[in-house]
C-alpha cells in the first residue's frame, strides 16, 4: 500500500513538472509581438577636404553626409572643428595624426543644423598673413558631437602659399545687350603683399543662377583683358 502511494506521488510530481514546462513554453511562444525596428543608420564621421589658395586666403571645402544622426546619438554631428599647423616648407613630410593633433591650432568651429546636410558642400576661408618666409600650411577638420566627443581627422591638406598672387579685381560692372552681358572690371595694380609688378596670367569668370548654387566657371581659357562677353544665357 505504501509503495502504491509513493508511486502515485511520483507520477503526480512528474505530471506537475511537465505542466509547468508546457506553460513556460506556451508563454514564450505567445509573447507580445513588436513592430520591427529600423536599422541604426551610421552617419559617416570622416570627410575628405580639398582646397586651394585664392588671393590672400586658403579656401577649404568638403561634402556633408546625406543626413545627420538623431539628437542624443553618439553619431549626431553638432559642429566641425578646423585646424591649421604651420611649419617650414624645408621640413620632411612626416607628420603623424597624433603629432598634428598636439601641434595644430584650432582656428574655427562651425555649428551645423539639419539643413546643412543632404550632401551639401561646406566651405571655410582662412585669411593669410604673409611673414616673408617659406612656410607650409597643413589643414585638417573633424566632426564633433554635442557632448564634445571628436571623430577622426579628415585627410590633411598641404598648401605652400605664395605672396605673389594678384589682389582682387575691383569695381565690376555689367552692361546688358541683346547678344551678350558685357562684364568689365578694373585690373589690380599689385600683389596681395603689395609687391609689383602684378602677377596676372589671366582671369576666370564664374556664374550662378540661384543663391543656393555654387559658382561655375564659364570661360574655357583665361581671359587676358579686363572685359568679358557672356553670350551663354537665356
Amino acid at each position: 500500500m505504501l509503495n502504491a502511494l509513493k508511486q502515485n506521488r511520483l507520477y503526480t510530481n512528474k505530471a506537475l513538472i511537465v505542466l509547468i514546462l508546457l506553460y513556460m513554453f506556451i508563454a514564450l511562444c505567445c509573447g507580445k509581438r513588436m513592430p520591427p525596428l529600423p536599422p541604426v543608420e551610421r552617419v559617416p564621421q570622416r570627410v575628405e577636404i580639398e582646397g586651394l589658395q585664392r588671393g590672400n586666403a586658403v579656401l577649404l571645402s568638403w561634402t556633408m553626409p546625406a543626413r545627420n544622426a538623431p539628437d542624443g546619438s553618439i553619431l549626431n554631428i553638432d559642429r566641425v572643428d578646423v585646424y591649421r599647423y604651420a611649419e617650414p616648407s624645408t621640413l620632411s613630410l612626416s607628420l603623424t595624426e597624433e603629432e598634428f593633433a598636439s601641434r595644430a591650432t584650432l582656428i574655427s568651429s562651425i555649428k551645423f543644423s539639419n539643413t546643412d546636410f543632404g550632401l551639401k558642400k561646406q566651405t571655410y576661408s582662412d585669411r593669410l598673413e604673409f611673414a616673408g618666409q617659406p612656410i607650409r600650411l597643413i589643414y585638417g577638420v573633424r566632426f564633433v558631437n554635442a557632448e564634445g566627443q571628436k571623430a577622426a581627422f579628415s585627410n590633411f591638406l598641404l598648401v605652400e602659399p605664395t605672396a605673389k598672387v594678384a589682389k582682387n579685381p575691383e569695381n565690376p560692372t555689367t552692361e546688358i545687350t541683346e547678344p551678350a552681358v558685357i562684364l568689365r572690371w578694373i585690373a589690380p595694380n599689385a600683389n596681395v603683399d603689395d609687391s609689383t609688378p602684378v602677377n596676372i596670367v589671366g582671369y576666370n569668370i564664374y556664374r550662378k543662377e540661384k543663391e543656393s548654387e555654387l559658382f561655375t566657371q564659364i570661360n574655357s581659357a583665361p581671359i587676358t583683358e579686363a572685359k568679358y562677353l557672356d553670350e551663354l544665357f537665356e
